[in-house]
C-alpha cells in the first residue's frame, strides 16, 4: 500500500511486488510508488532496483 512496504519486500528478496489490490483503493498509486522509489534511490545512491534486492542485513548468532 506504500513505497514503504514495496521497499520491504525488494530489501528481504523479492525481485516483483504485486499491488494490484492497492490500485483499487488509489487509482494514483504507480505514480505514488513510482516517485517514491526515485526519491528513495536517489537519497541513497542507488542505480539500478536490482542493486537493492536482498540487501537485508541479518546479524549472525555467534555460538556462545
Amino acid at each position: 500500500m506504500s513505497i514503504g512496504d514495496a521497499l520491504e519486500f525488494i530489501i528481504a528478496g523479492a525481485s516483483a511486488v504485486q499491488v494490484g489490490t492497492a490500485n483499487f483503493v488509489d487509482p494514483l498509486i504507480w505514480g505514488k510508488l513510482a516517485d517514491g522509489l526515485r526519491d528513495y534511490m536517489t537519497r541513497h545512491e542507488v542505480a539500478r532496483v536490482a542493486d537493492l534486492v536482498g540487501t537485508l542485513e541479518i546479524p549472525s548468532k555467534e555460538p556462545a
